[in-house]
C-alpha cells in the first residue's frame, strides 16, 4: 500500500525543535522488511528506523527515540506493531472481550489529582487519520494532524489524560492495516507518557482489512497500555465504561469520567457463508435505552460501595445529544455553532438520567467539525470539543478542549474550567457568546 505512514515517522517529523530524532538515515542491506512492506527493522544495531510505503528508500527512514526500540522491535505480523509493556501491560485476551478490564488498578495506574488539587484533561476529537493512504495528500494530512496535537500538548504540558472522543481514523477509507493508523494517533500520548483513552466515533471502524472492528480497535488500545475498557456484552456498542479519578495519595476516588460508544460502526462481524467474507453489522447511530440503564444502574452500585465519595463526574462521547439544540436554542452559549448539529437522532433518556445525578457537571463530545460552544442546560455543561485533526470536512482552525478540574479538600469540593487551545497555540478562555435568537434555531438533527 503506497505511502501508508507508520507511527514514528511521523511523530519525528513534527518534532522540529533540533531533536536529533528527525535525521534521516540511509538504508543498508541488513535491514529486513516486515510482512506487508511498510517496516525496516534493524536488530543488529542500536537504533531502529520506520519507512512509509513500498519501495522504500533511503528518503524514507527516521530514527526511532531509544526509549521506544522495544516498542516496535516485533513487527512481522502483517504490519501490526506489537508493544511489550511488561508489567503496565493490560491483559486483554478473549476471555476478556467485551467485559470491563478485570485487572485491579496499581497505584502508579490510578488517574490521580496532583499535589496541587489539579487534573487536567486534553480531548482530542475527530483526527480522521488515513483518509487517503494512497494519496500524497492523505500523508500530509496525517502529519499536520500529528503536529496540531504535538503543539498542544507543549503548551498544556501538566496534561494528565487525553481524551480520544472518537473518529480517530477514518476505517472506512482504510485499505488494510488499521492498528498502524491507530497507533500513529495514540503516539502522541505514548511518547509522552500521558495516560489516554477512548471512544468510538462512526467512521473509525469498517476497514476492509483484517482487525478493523470496534473490538479489534479497542482490544488494540487496551493492549498498547491505555485506560479504554471494554464494556458490558449486553450492552451496546463497544467502548461503555467509567474512569475513577483518585485523590493525590490514590485512595478515595474523587471524580467520575462516564464514556459511552454512540454508535455507528462495526460492533458486531460475521462472516457470508457464501462468499467467506467479513459483513459488518451497523450499530446504532444514538446512545440505547440498555446504556443508559447499564449506567442508572451502574451508577448506583458504586455510589453504595463508595459512600457517594464522588464530588464531580463528567461524561464523554462522540454524537452529541438532542439536548444540544435545545440549550443553543434556549440559553446563552459561547463558542461557535457553525455546523448544524448532527445530534442523534433518537432520544432514550440520557440526560435525564444525569440530571438525577447531583455530580454530573459536564458532557463533552466531537462529530461536529464546526462546533465548539458550551452552554448550561438544567446545571450541566454541554459542550463541544474542538477539531484536532485535518482529516475530515472543514477547514475551521484545529485545537483542542482542555479541562482543569480543581479540587478543594477544605470544602471538600471539586469543580473545573475549561479553555480551547488552537494549532498556533494560542488559548482561548473567553468565546464569543451567543443569546438565544428565534431566527438561528434547529429543532430536527441533521445528517
Amino acid at each position: 500500500m503506497k505511502y501508508i505512514i507508520i507511527l514514528f515517522s511521523i511523530i519525528l517529523i513534527v518534532f522540529q525543535q533540533q531533536s536529533a530524532y528527525g535525521i534521516k538515515i540511509p538504508i543498508s542491506n541488513e535491514f529486513a522488511k516486515s510482512g506487508n512492506g511498510n517496516v525496516i527493522v534493524d536488530d543488529h544495531k542500536s537504533i531502529i528506523n520506520v519507512g512509509v510505503g513500498n519501495g522504500i528508500n533511503q528518503n524514507d527512514l527516521y530514527k526511532i527515540p531509544p526509549h521506544h526500540q522495544d516498542d516496535i522491535k516485533d513487527s512481522t505480523k502483517k504490519g501490526n506493531f506489537q508493544f511489550n509493556h511488561n508489567q503496565n501491560n493490560i491483559n486483554n485476551n478473549n476471555n476478556n472481550k467485551n467485559q470491563q478490564s478485570p485487572q485491579p488498578l496499581t497505584n502508579s495506574r490510578k488517574l490521580k489529582f496532583s499535589n496541587d488539587g489539579k487534573f487536567k484533561i486534553a480531548q482530542f476529537t475527530d483526527i480522521h487519520f488515513g483518509e487517503g493512504e494512497d494519496k500524497s495528500w492523505g500523508v500530509k494530512q496525517d502529519i499536520n494532524s500529528t503536529q496540531v496535537m504535538n503543539t498542544i500538548l507543549d503548551s498544556e504540558q501538566d496534561v494528565d489524560l487525553i481524551l480520544f472522543t472518537g473518529d480517530l481514523i477514518t476505517g472506512n477509507n482504510i485499505i488494510d492495516n488499521a492498528s498502524i493508523y491507530w497507533i500513529e494517533v495514540i503516539s502522541v500520548a505514548k511518547y509522552r507518557g500521558i495516560p489516554w483513552a477512548i471512544t468510538f466515533g462512526n467512521h473509525d471502524d469498517l476497514a476492509s482489512g483484517q482487525g478493523g472492528s470496534r473490538v479489534d480497535l479497542l482490544s488494540f488500545d487496551i493492549d498498547l497500555g491505555s485506560f479504554s475498557k471494554f464494556g458490558p456484552r449486553n450492552v451496546s456498542g463497544v467502548s461503555n465504561y467509567y474512569l475513577e479519578i483518585f485523590d493525590q495519595n490514590g485512595i478515595d476516588p474523587l471524580s467520575l469520567l462516564w464514556i459511552f460508544d454512540s454508535g455507528d460502526g462495526s460492533c458486531n462481524t460475521k462472516k457470508n457463508k457464501i462468499s467467506n467474507q467479513k459483513s459488518f453489522e451497523k450499530c446504532n447511530t444514538y446512545i440505547t435505552k440498555n446504556q443508559v440503564d447499564w449506567y442508572k444502574d451502574t451508577l448506583a452500585q458504586y455510589n453504595n460501595e463508595n459512600k457517594n465519595s464522588i464530588k464531580w463526574s463528567g461524561s464523554f462521547f462522540h454524537i452529541p445529544l438532542q439536548e444540544y439544540m435545545t440549550v443553543w436554542n434556549n440559553q446563552t452559549c459561547y463558542g461557535w455553532n457553525n455546523d448544524s448539529i448532527a445530534c442523534q437522532p433518537e432520544n432514550h433518556g440520557l440526560f435525564d438520567q444525569f440530571k438525577l445525578d447531583p455530580t454530573l457537571k459536564l458532557v463533552s463530545v466531537g462529530h461536529n467539525h464546526g462546533n465548539d460552544f458550551c452552554g448550561n442546560l438544567d446545571g450541566i455543561d454541554l459542550c463541544f470539543g474542538r477539531h484536532t485533526g485535518y482529516g475530515g470536512y472543514g477547514t475551521w482552525e484545529r485545537g483542542a478542549r482542555i479541562f482543569e478540574l480543581n479540587y478543594d479538600p477544605n470544602q471538600s469540593t471539586v469543580d473545573y474550567k475549561t479553555w480551547l487551545r488552537f494549532e498556533t497555540g494560542e488559548k482561548v478562555e473567553n468565546q464569543i457568546k451567543h443569546d438565544p435568537n428565534i431566527n438561528n434555531q434547529q429543532s430536527i438533527c441533521t445528517n
